[in-house]
């Protein structure tokens, strides 16, 4: 039987736009292995043909080990490139042709060791659904910064998967993904006194080739759709950090609410503080709202939506529904991202359900 053939994504429009633009910095994102990556890897390999040298980076070391590294340009191009002790090397010749690096080693990178023929950066799976490093925005310009001096002929390509939109790469780029269309690419600009930053970006369109399976594997993590299969979103929770003022420094002055949820073995507060609610991790209240596989011992709660208590109470049940308008709404102060996207799919877990 003749296999069909699989449309995957052409980097050509994105590139175009940035260089058009001039943008120095071109993000992607979208479905899972509708080549991304791939393509990035293939401008890669040309520039080396030119004589180019590029920098590939990942957050984490266990990600930059000699035996993954080695096959990550072997499909494209079999006993091409080796790799050993941080350097890609021509097989044929032994010369240096690129470096691999992870954020959370940033401390140990020279940049006079990176020589001025780095034409590329490729930043892979820049986006991630667990917790990102500490000051990880930071970490980030300060590696291109080693990486770059004082060079303007470097571009850097950030590929992802669509696991959440709360990433520090969107919010200190300026980019809502909320107001990207599948098959968009857009040219943000941030103005700034030494001049005008710019990156262009653009939200993969679905490809249904690519996930052909889906039905027979895959169950949709958002309404409608899948990360896999679609390039939805996993969570469409919007990190908020001040509202009217408030910030989450105010969560210790902030008025304990008699109720408290538990995700994940893990007991998070609700405080209220000038109007405007306050979520961090802390102790249990006196009502537990949680699934019942994680009720503990004789733990007061009934886990209905919209929640209600027991003994039932008109002002703890107002309480209780401000919380989850609040929720809804993004508009509410957690402690992080993480503790953010937890009370949200909590929520709306729950809301599912009933």
């Amino acid at each position: 039987m003749e296999n069909k053939k699989i449309n995957y994504y052409d980097i050509t429009p994105l590139k175009n736009e940035a260089d058009r633009a001039g943008a120095k910095i071109r993000m992607l994102f979208g479905q899972k292995t509708n080549g991304k990556s791939w393509q990035v890897d293939k401008l890669i390999l040309d520039g080396i043909e030119k004589g180019e040298q590029f920098v590939y980076i990942r957050r984490w070391k266990e990600d930059i080990k000699t035996a993954p590294m080695n096959r990550h340009f072997a499909k494209q191009k079999p006993d091409f490139l080796t790799f050993r002790n941080g350097e890609f090397k021509l097989k044929e010749t032994g010369d240096v042709v690129g470096y691999a690096y992870c954020l959370s080693g940033t401390e140990h990178v020279s940049g006079e060791q990176l020589p001025v023929s780095v034409k590329t950066i490729f930043f892979d799976e820049c986006f991630t659904r667990f917790p990102e490093l500490p000051r990880e925005f930071e970490t980030w310009q300060i590696l291109l910064s080693t990486i770059i001096r004082e060079r303007d002929d470097v571009n850097i390509y950030m590929v992802g998967n669509t696991v959440k939109r709360t990433s520090t790469y969107f919010q200190h780029y300026g980019i809502d993904p909320l107001k990207m269309k599948k098959g968009s690419i857009n040219t943000f600009t941030i103005h700034q006194k030494t001049g005008d930053f710019k990156i262009t970006c653009e939200y993969c369109k679905a490809n249904g080739d690519v996930s052909r399976n889906r039905n027979s594997y895959f169950v949709d993590l958002v309404d409608g759709g899948n990360m896999i299969s679609d390039g939805d979103f996993e969570s469409d929770f919007r990190h908020t950090s001040g509202i009217n003022g408030v910030t989450f420094e105010d969560f210790k002055r902030a008025k304990k609410l008699p109720f408290s949820f538990r995700y994940n073995g893990t007991d998070f507060e609700l405080r209220v503080y000038n109007g405007v609610i306050l979520c961090g991790r802390g102790k249990p209240a006196k009502f537990v709202i949680c699934k019942p596989t994680e009720q503990k011992g004789n733990s007061t709660f009934k886990n209905v939506f919209p929640f209600s208590t027991i003994p039932k109470n008109e002002i703890l049940t107002a309480l209780q529904n401000s919380v989850i308008s609040a929720v809804a709404e993004n508009d509410f102060i957690p402690e992080n991202i993480e503790v953010g996207e937890m009370l949200n799919e909590f929520i709306k877990s729950t809301f599912k359900k009933t």
